[in-house]
């Protein structure tokens, strides 16, 4: 079963938030030393939130690009993986069953096709991309650093001009 969660919804703090995301890491995380399959974490930040939608739109749109976002994620979600809206604008996929770099960079192009199309709420109509840092490891290792690695590649992707994917340590891109 997929894990989808909203933490500014469900949980009321940070504390529990970051239990969860922990608990349901380390789940991933046994199953892949027990085959003997790396890990990886995809921070998904959407672009020009702040300005681009929030300050543009108002945060009545801006929740529900929030939720649409959360929507079309849980498309491309597979069994077990995790899917958590981390902070203000980012969400984080940590994919279960991962086999290789190739499978990583597969999902990121499924995630940046699903943002092809604009999102419309009531009158409103908005192209909204999203700019996603990928990060890799063995088995055996902790969350934080994964997520941080995650989250330098996004920022690569968005100096290199926004609506990417980048994989932290590569020069792999998507568009």
């Amino acid at each position: 079963m997929v894990s989808i969660f909203d933490l500014m919804e469900l949980l009321p703090g940070q504390k529990e938030k970051r239990t969860l995301l922990i608990q349901r890491f380390d789940e991933i995380e046994h199953v892949a030393h027990e085959a003997g399959n790396p890990i990886g974490a995809m921070l998904i930040d959407i672009d020009d939130f702040k300005w681009g939608i929030n300050d543009a739109h108002g945060h009545q749109f801006g929740d529900q690009v929030l939720l649409e976002v959360a929507a079309r994620l849980s498309t491309v979600a597979r069994t077990d993986d995790v899917v958590v809206r981390f902070q203000s604008d980012e969400f984080v996929l940590l994919p279960a069953h991962l086999r290789s770099i190739e499978d990583l960079e597969t999902r990121a192009m499924e995630i940046l096709r699903l943002f092809d199309m604009p999102i419309i709420h009531d009158t409103i109509t908005a192209d909204v991309g999203v700019s996603i840092g990928m990060a890799m490891q063995e088995p055996g290792r902790q969350l934080w650093p994964l997520l941080a690695q995650a989250e330098e590649a996004c920022w690569q992707a968005k100096r290199n001009g926004r609506g990417r994917a980048s994989l932290y340590g590569s020069d792999w891109e998507a568009t």
